[in-house]
């Protein structure tokens, strides 16, 4: 199973990803800088490569991650730079044409661009027998329908909850998301080799890319549309294996009452 990062870049040193970072793409623009070419100097992409497949903080590390740098340095692209990302995705998509792929984006807009919209919804529509788009809902307690990529038809939204399975006060929410999940003070990998505690919704989307890259390595025969229907539906097989499906205490949102746990992010018993 390969997983697309389109985020800042990962630090495919780092010994918790034993070289399963199998690929590093890049997506230069000098319209956004300070931008080092296929070089992680932020974190961020290297926190949430970790939550789907470092060995001891991933939900899955028994998958190829693919780094694909579409944000600078400082966390901030552009639409150009996204499409450049799904660009890479396509490339691997048509070179490989029996094998699978989960885009995990831990990133967002403030408003709606109906460019990269458009642009994902040709993906989904194209290639999605063998890909499933995972997005981060955003952090600006707003309606995630108000924002790019939660208002994409045919992606997987995810909000974010704390410790106590409660919606996080900044989640986006309502009715464009698919599933909740833990997105406070995550541990995952960092760079220099270290470890880091996030927050965010960030943090949250690659737990879900990471429990459903395993749910379709355990069930290859599944197409891609079929494993993103599997969360909306809550079928119980998704849930087995050390993930867990819990109510979640909401704001009155309409958020989904879906929760998916990997093991106990936060420590203590869940």
């Amino acid at each position: 199973m390969d997983v697309f990062m389109l985020d800042t870049g990962v630090d495919g040193s780092h010994p918790e990803f034993a070289g399963r970072v199998t690929s590093s793409e890049d997506c230069y623009s000098a319209n956004v800088l300070p931008w080092t070419p296929n070089v992680d100097v932020e974190g961020h992409g290297t926190h949430t490569a970790g939550t789907v497949g470092s060995t001891s903080y991933g939900a899955t590390p028994n998958v190829n991650i693919h780094a694909v740098k579409v944000l600078s340095d400082e966390g901030s692209g552009t639409d150009s730079t996204v499409i450049c990302g799904f660009e890479k995705v396509k490339t691997w998509l048509n070179a490989n044409s029996t094998r699978k792929a989960i885009v995990s984006m831990s990133l967002g807009y403030s408003g709606i661009s109906k460019t990269v919209n458009t642009y994902v919804t040709s993906m989904v529509n194209t290639y999605g027998s063998r890909l499933v788009i995972v997005v981060a809902a955003g952090n600006d307690n707003v309606k995630a329908c108000s924002a790019t990529f939660a208002c994409i038809d045919g992606v997987v939204a995810v909000g974010s909850t704390g410790a106590t399975k409660t919606e996080s006060s900044w989640s986006n929410y309502g009715s464009c998301v698919d599933v909740m999940a833990p997105g406070e003070n995550i541990l995952s990998t960092y760079l220099s080799n270290q470890t880091a505690y996030m927050s965010g919704t960030s943090m949250a989307t690659p737990l879900v890319s990471g429990v459903l890259a395993q749910y379709w390595l355990q069930n290859p025969t599944l197409t891609g549309n079929a494993i993103r229907t599997s969360v909306s539906s809550a079928s119980s097989a998704l849930f087995t294996g050390g993930v867990s499906l819990k109510r979640v205490s909401r704001k009155p949102s309409g958020s989904p009452n879906k929760f998916i746990q990997y093991k106990c992010p936060f420590g203590g018993a869940c």
